[in-house]
């Protein structure tokens, strides 16, 4: 009765470390990806609506404040082991393909917005380039160069 009961729990053991195995950081990830979001749905909201220097630098605070906790989440899922089903890294992809788009398109806004030949269009531009620089740092998959365009 012992041996059969330790080799039952030895199975469920197994099983259990064999799922969590086999599926990776799924959780992680979809908390980092949450967490991603709604730091990039603050900084649209600061910038989009009020496309000025103060609201990138108000966006940018965010993007300093949250830093460290995105990178924390960052380095756990890199730490984390990766399973047999890659979903989670599909997901985390797609993450950082819409952060790129939202940018991109965020960018363009400003262009539009802003007359050209003025030095605060070129500022502001500038200094929003700072902002996507320090966002991707700061949520970066491994191999990102902070100088590629998005």
């Amino acid at each position: 009765m012992k041996v059969a009961r330790i080799i039952f729990l030895l199975a469920i053991s197994i099983t259990l470390v064999g799922c969590s195995y086999y599926y990776g950081p799924r959780e992680q990830v979809k908390a980092f990806v949450h967490d991603k979001s709604d730091l990039l749905g603050d900084i649209i909201s600061k910038v989009e609506f009020s496309p000025t220097l103060a609201s990138i630098a108000e966006a940018q605070k965010l993007v300093d404040e949250k830093k460290a906790s995105l990178q924390e989440q960052r380095q756990a899922i890199s730490n984390a082991e990766k399973g047999f089903n890659r979903d989670w890294l599909t997901s985390l992809l797609e993450s950082e393909v819409t952060d790129g788009q939202l940018f991109k398109r965020l960018n363009d806004k400003l262009e539009i917005d802003c007359t050209k030949g003025r030095e605060s269009c070129t500022d502001m531009l500038s200094k929003f380039n700072e902002l996507r620089k320090s966002y991707m740092i700061a949520t970066r998959l491994p191999g990102y160069k902070p100088d590629e365009k998005p």
